[in-house]
């Protein structure tokens, strides 16, 4: 064999052992996340997601990721894909393609194809079980301030679209793209479902209201204050006039007896008030009893009845005594805590900007900005009040992480006291 075929030769063998290497690798960093997510390990390191941790800490590229998480997951359904990828049969990104059709029921006939067929024959196969898969959700960069987004919707969806463009166009007298449709959907949507701009609206409404009312009060002492004034003067008028003596007293007698009479009135009325009052408490609390006797009632007639029923109805009945008995346990542990304050709920979302506020160990702040919640720094249950400077938001993993066997480790000691500080 010629030296040069020999180096050839030597160089081709390393390339293949390192590809080998590459692909074992692979199925290794699967069997690693898999452990990683079954244990939760990167809740504990201070990571909201699996995906966030294998982009932050591994460092693996966003696409690169999808991929791994998907297979992984898959993986555990259809254990020969992972036996497939470690025998160097193929890739993860080859595996990822078959993710969303592979099934323990068709998994020989999807490997197999995945062995043979390369990507561009495997999309197609894949295109041809699964039609949403003939265009991949993507949003790319194309010019500074511009966004290429790509999506496949049904056709559904799409005349929906066009129904909310023709109605936008009529509204507006004006022709508008997709883009600008899209936008006055979106900016519609997030204007009435958007915690945060329903806040700053319940805020300004509360400033207004306070000041409106300020301001009548205001209004209302000064007109009352002017016609006492006035009243006041005329009486003074009055005496000052130049009349007898006996029309003065007289004049003074019908001011006395008038005084008189209005304050008998304003009693009369404040004791028939109070009456009234009297007289609807004690309906109340007469219907009241009265529904709670029925209630009583009846549940004794359902008791006797259910204590009658014999053979397999008794079985079925004990079942659902549990069950009710159950469920009505439940709601009263659940009524024993109040919901939380519109107003501090307002207050929090408005100061933490509706992200989550747990801060890791390196210093980074949670970026989760969906699936939140609010979250008591001192819990209720130990005196902690419903006030912004004890609640927070936390995202539900971080909640979780928090709360989990009512222990808390040292990063989550430091996402606590970072978020107290948030808070204040």
């Amino acid at each position: 064999m010629k030296p040069d075929n020999v180096f050839l030769r030597k160089i081709h063998i390393n390339a293949v052992e390192k590809t080998a290497k590459y692909l074992t690798a692979e199925a290794e960093l699967i069997e690693a996340l898999d452990e990683v997510e079954k244990h939760r390990a990167f809740i504990r390191l201070g990571y909201g997601s699996l995906w966030t941790y294998c982009t932050e800490a591994l460092k693996l590229s966003e696409s690169v990721a999808a991929s791994f998480i998907g297979v992984m997951r898959k993986s555990r359904e259809v254990p020969e894909l992972k036996a497939a990828i470690r025998a160097g049969d193929f890739s993860v990104s080859k595996a990822r393609k078959i993710v969303s059709v592979i099934t323990p029921e068709n998994k020989q006939t999807w490997i197999e194809l995945c062995k043979t067929l390369p990507c561009k024959k495997l999309e197609k196969e894949v295109v041809l079980v699964n039609p949403k898969e003939v265009v991949h959700e993507a949003a790319k960069p194309v010019q500074e301030n511009r966004i290429k987004l790509t999506i496949g919707v049904s056709e559904e969806l799409y005349e929906k679209f066009q129904r909310a463009q023709d109605i936008l166009c009529q509204r507006t007298q004006r022709p508008l793209s997709y883009e600008a449709t899209l936008e006055q959907i979106v900016e519609f949507f997030v204007e009435k479902v958007d915690p945060i701009r329903k806040a700053q609206r319940a805020v300004a409404k509360s400033q207004r209201s306070s000041g409106e009312s300020g301001r009548s009060r205001h209004s209302e002492k000064a007109v009352t204050e002017k016609t006492g004034q006035e009243e006041s003067k005329t009486k003074i008028d009055n005496y000052r006039r130049p009349e007898s003596a006996h029309k003065v007293a007289a004049a003074k007698n019908a001011i006395y007896e008038a005084d008189v009479h209005k304050n008998k009135e304003d009693s009369s009325k404040r004791l028939s008030d109070s009456v009234s009052n009297v007289l609807f408490t004690s309906t109340v609390r007469r219907r009241l009893k009265n529904q709670t006797l029925e209630r009583e009632s009846e549940h004794q007639r359902y008791s006797l009845n259910s204590e009658c029923e014999a053979g397999e109805g008794q079985l079925f009945t004990r079942t659902v005594k549990l069950r009710l008995t159950r469920r009505s346990l439940n709601r009263e542990k659940r009524s024993h805590r109040k919901n939380l304050p519109a107003e501090v709920r307002h207050k929090v979302l408005l100061r933490d900007g509706n992200r989550c506020t747990h801060i890791n160990k390196r210093g980074i702040r949670c970026h989760e900005k969906k699936w939140l919640d609010f979250h008591h720094i001192q819990p209720v249950s130990h005196g902690g009040k419903d006030n912004p400077e004890n609640v927070t938001i936390l995202c539900k993993s971080h909640h979780l992480q928090h709360h989990e066997g009512g222990r808390h480790t040292e990063t989550e000691d430091m996402g606590l006291k970072r978020s107290k500080s948030l808070a204040n």
